[in-house]
């Protein structure tokens, strides 16, 4: 099946024409077609109850949320995990300064419903 649908794209790729998705229709469903195939990571649930309506955090608080405390459970596997479930959620990595110096921090806008409420 694999190298049938290979051959048809390569055919349609010689042939000039288009092997892309042409209409933002083909490109929702084929976002909702991956989206119903992603698989999340087990932890991603666990860190989202934790963050709640944090919109601030450090790598190291996270860790330490979700019990990883001591220097062998820390390696670069883990914290590639973490960082990878943050920006999913929809932080992203900033080196605001504040008072100490500057250090690596996860942020996200509020959520509406929580701008709402302020």
């Amino acid at each position: 099946m694999r190298d049938q649908l290979w051959a048809e794209a390569v055919h349609l790729f010689k042939a000039d024409r288009p092997w892309w998705l042409e209409t933002p229709e083909l490109e929702a469903l084929a976002t909702a077609e991956q989206a119903a195939r992603f698989a999340r990571d087990p932890w991603e649930e666990i860190i989202s109850d934790w963050l709640g309506d944090r919109t601030d955090v450090t790598f190291w608080d996270v860790l330490n949320a979700i019990g990883l405390n001591s220097k062998q459970q820390q390696d670069r596997h883990v914290q590639r995990r973490i960082v990878s479930i943050l920006t999913s959620l929809g932080f992203r990595r900033r080196r605001p300064r504040t008072p100490e110096g500057r250090e690596y921090r996860y942020q996200r806008d509020p959520s509406p419903e929580r701008r709402m409420t302020d």
